[in-house]
């Protein structure tokens, strides 16, 4: 029987960032991996689609925008092995890192399924590890335990999905061709992110989102700005467009999507359709029934510092509710670890989370919306700046998007940081640190930007927040 000062469950950004987190502060810890290190981000989620995004960009880039820098190419093509193997090269590459730090920590790693045990009368928790393999269980004990086993894919009845015509994002990423024609069925991140790989590659791409705009967790203004944008590109956006059980027909090697509109019926044929309509979380087999541990939802509740109802055991990430991210997933595991060592630590403000969604554009947020703003109660004003006056983002041959900066009228505190366009997922990072300081709209525009960058673009939005725009 091993004795631990904490046991993680689950080996993703939560995961496994808390324990070396815990690692690090001088606790011996065990971590319990039923699949791979690094979790669904790193092995099925985060990591492989970036790697497919940037092959499309280049591949965009080559076609479409050297031409114009100066340099003919001609006879470009994609290699989807080559694309392949280059995204097992990475991944390969990042597992491995995380197993050497995990050694490097003298972290414990168990390759099998964690179960909570029921409360011990020897006021410790128990963890019961099934290995991977099929051997003899094993129990390992702890003061503290923090369940990080993340989340898995939703499916609705008639979408549920087949390796053949219905993918899920799990299928999506073996990617055997690319089709000449898909439907995604999801407007969020995940779906907006595949529409644009699919497109750049040379697919028709049909994408489907029930609510009336995709994106619909960003600002209005942003959802409007990447529905013009595809538009313009020629992928079929159809918002309000719910799908039911049997609008999928499935057939030996394609489907039709039955679309259903007030304009009429469409029958959309396709290679395959990929759903991307959320994700649950992954609680099952986490033997949560015989404990004191809550859910709400499926999602499992904890209170301010991240502890459930049962003594001693936490929860982190995807499991313990939105935003499911893995950078805030990684945020809460230290959080945790901290309050396990007696610190007063408070879970994050969901606004403060930052969100990204690659391809191109990019788009990036913090905080408020503007509509969330103004529903708070909030007298707000706002100020919006063009990529295109931007002169690195026409350097880059890049035009479309903006950035946009809500403010509360009176305080001129930064509510809400809201990025269109070239490498927001990177500009976002100073929006987020102006929500974590509460900054006010001096900030932008009396912090110093270097010449010529894209990052220009949040001091000059932060001149138009104060009445007095410099490049627009």
């Amino acid at each position: 029987m091993g004795t631990y000062d904490l046991i993680v469950i689950g080996g993703g950004p939560a995961g496994y960032v808390g324990a070396l987190y815990a690692s690090a502060r001088g606790k011996r810890v065990a971590l319990v991996e039923r699949d791979a290190l690094g979790g669904v981000c790193l092995n099925r989620g985060c990591i492989p689609t970036k790697a497919f995004l940037e092959t499309a960009k280049l591949y965009t880039l080559l076609r479409e925008s050297a031409l114009a820098q100066g340099i003919r190419v001609e006879g470009v093509q994609v290699d989807v092995a080559q694309m392949l193997a280059r995204k097992e090269e990475i991944v390969g590459r990042l597992v491995k890192g995380i197993a050497f730090l995990l050694k490097r920590g003298k972290v414990d790693v168990y390759e099998g399924t964690g179960r909570l045990l029921p409360w011990s009368t020897e006021g410790a928790n128990r963890v019961e590890v099934l290995p991977r393999d099929g051997g003899e269980s094993r129990i390992l004990n702890a003061q503290h335990v923090l369940l990080a086993t993340g989340s898995l894919p939703r499916y609705f009845p008639g979408m549920e999905p087949d390796g053949r015509v219905v993918l899920s994002s799990d299928d999506a990423l073996r990617f055997e061709r690319i089709p000449k024609a898909v439907a995604i069925v999801g407007g969020g991140a995940i779906g907006v992110e595949w529409a644009y790989i699919y497109h750049s590659l040379g697919a028709k791409v049909y994408l489907l989102e029930a609510l009336d705009r995709i994106l619909p967790l960003e600002d209005e203004e942003v959802s409007r700005e990447v529905t013009r944008i595809f538009k313009k590109r020629g992928i079929e956006v159809y918002t309000g467009t719910a799908l039911h059980e049997g609008d999928i027909e499935r057939r030996d090697t394609s489907a039709v999507v039955h679309v259903r509109r007030p304009q009429g019926e469409l029958a959309l044929d396709v290679d395959f359709v990929l759903v991307a309509v959320g994700r649950i979380p992954n609680t099952e087999g986490l033997g949560l029934e015989g404990t004191s541990v809550r859910r709400e939802r499926g999602f499992i509740v904890t209170k301010e510092n991240l502890e459930t109802d049962q003594p001693g055991v936490y929860a982190a990430g995807d499991v313990a509710g939105a935003p499911l991210l893995a950078h805030k997933a990684s945020h809460e595991a230290i959080l945790a670890v901290r309050s396990m060592l007696g610190e007063d630590v408070r879970k994050p403000d969901p606004r403060d989370i930052p969100r990204a969604t690659f391809g191109s554009p990019e788009v990036a947020s913090v905080g408020y919306t503007e509509a969330e703003a103004r529903e708070a109660g909030f007298a707000v004003r706002t100020a919006k700046f063009p990529v295109r006056a931007n002169g690195r983002a026409l350097i880059e041959g890049e035009a479309d998007g903006f950035v946009k900066l809500v403010a509360e009228e009176e305080s001129g505190e930064i509510l809400g940081v809201h990025i269109v366009g070239p490498r927001a997922g990177d500009l976002i990072g100073e929006g987020s640190l102006l929500r974590h300081l509460r900054a006010k709209d001096f900030a932008l525009a009396e912090t110093v930007h270097p010449h010529p960058t894209l990052v220009e673009m949040l001091g000059e939005a932060g001149f138009q927040l104060l009445g007095t725009p410099i490049h627009a």
